[in-house]
């Protein structure tokens, strides 16, 4: 029981964390937080609705691959989203379908959202303990084995072609 408090302290700082630094990033790519607060023995934040899906579920949705075009429409907004993160100091870490939404609308906007891989850069010592989160096929080698001094923009950079690879061919690449 007092290993589970300790793991939900941990938790909670990190959400926190993560809520505050949503909030230092203004660009209409990343889901907007308007608000942190605690109740009920936890921390909630408030941030846009966003009407659309992510594109994990519309690659299921429509069993294909997106064409050319549509991520050429895309993949613009996503760079600008993560040159905004990287101007703050910030590396997002885990670019994939699943944390990509597609508003729907006239003209198809994307916000990067669930960001709880987040870290600053350049990586402090304090962070070398932290265990950040990832997903097979889209996290380089250095991610993967934990070898958090190494991580930088090109983390990212790893990211986005392993992203392409899974838009364009609509499946998860294989792991680094």
């Amino acid at each position: 029981y007092t290993d589970n408090r300790e793991t939900f302290a941990s938790q909670l700082e990190k959400f926190k964390k993560e809520a505050r630094r949503l909030h230092k990033l203004n660009n209409e790519h990343i889901v907007r937080v308007h608000d942190l607060f605690e109740e009920n023995g936890t921390a909630y934040y408030v941030m846009d609705y966003i009407d659309g899906e992510n594109l994990s579920d519309r690659l299921n949705r429509t069993g294909k691959p997106l064409s050319e075009a549509e991520v050429m429409q895309l993949f613009p907004q996503i760079l600008d989203a993560l040159e905004t993160a990287h101007k703050e100091g910030i590396l997002y870490l885990d670019l994939k379908p699943e944390n990509i939404l597609v508003s729907y609308g006239q003209t198809e906007r994307i916000e990067l959202f669930d960001m709880d891989s987040l870290l600053r850069f350049p990586v402090r010592k304090s962070d070398h303990a932290r265990r950040i989160s990832y997903s097979d096929g889209f996290a380089p080698i250095e991610l993967q084995m934990g070898q958090l001094k190494k991580l930088t923009p090109a983390t990212d950079v790893y990211g986005i072609g392993a992203l392409l690879f899974c838009l364009l061919f609509g499946r998860t690449p294989s792991a680094a």
